[in-house]
């Protein structure tokens, strides 16, 4: 079923995206040294790193990320790493709104990829994480405007809201790690919903953080 899904999903860039050459698939037993690797032309799984709770040996990780370690997770994760080729950046942008607008298409060109993946799934996090902050994301946009973080270009504060973190106690104490991530992404859906005309490979070359932003109109309103 793994490579099921990634065929589907491999015809599905291919549609969007021309010039995608679909790379060969390994499956590998690495000794938990590695997990996924994807290149061009290349992608390895290493199958142990992904047999879940039951597993005698786990990666050597904090638990809230052991949770990604699981079957359901592969597909999406590689996914994720594929859209990297097609995202393009503003490299003269520090702003803590272009990072997180970054990962906001990474995961909406997962998304699109994979129409039927729960979208827990896709951003990582448990279902009811996800819907805590989907129901509380006035809450969050009111943090990120009232603290001036979009325009943030501190890379220590930056990764507060970006980097691996079991929660961000600064917004809430049920506040998930990764939150920029998330609203990256809230924002990102919220320009596709407002410019249904945009294709997936034309919003992947917006680098333009402002036009995201003001065209997604988005003011933190519950979906």
């Amino acid at each position: 079923d793994i490579e099921e899904d990634l065929g589907r999903a491999f015809a599905r860039i291919k549609k969007e995206f021309p010039d995608f050459k679909t790379p060969k698939v390994v499956a590998t037993f690495t000794g938990l040294e590695n997990d996924i690797y994807v290149s061009d032309s290349v992608i390895y799984i290493a199958l142990e790193a992904f047999m879940g709770k039951s597993a005698s040996y786990r990666p050597q990780q904090p638990n809230y990320i052991l949770e990604r370690y699981q079957k359901e997770y592969i597909v999406p994760t590689v996914v994720r790493f594929i859209s990297d080729k097609y995202n393009m950046n503003d490299d003269s942008d520090n702003s803590l709104l272009s990072d997180i607008l970054y990962f906001g298409r990474a995961f909406e060109f997962t998304a699109s990829v994979l129409p039927d993946v729960d979208k827990n799934l896709i951003i990582a996090y448990p279902d009811s994480s996800l819907q805590q902050v989907q129901n509380a994301q006035h809450i969050v946009w009111a943090y990120f405007l009232d603290n001036q973080l979009l325009y943030e270009q501190n890379v220590r504060v930056k990764e507060r809201y970006i980097g691996e973190r079991p929660g961000v106690p600064e917004i809430g104490p049920a506040c998930p790690g990764r939150i920029g991530q998330w609203l990256g992404w809230r924002i990102v859906q919220a320009y596709r919903e407002e410019n249904t005309n945009v294709s997936l490979s034309e919003l992947m070359k917006i680098t333009d953080s402002q036009k995201i932003l003001k065209g997604s109109k988005y003011r933190g309103e519950v979906e």
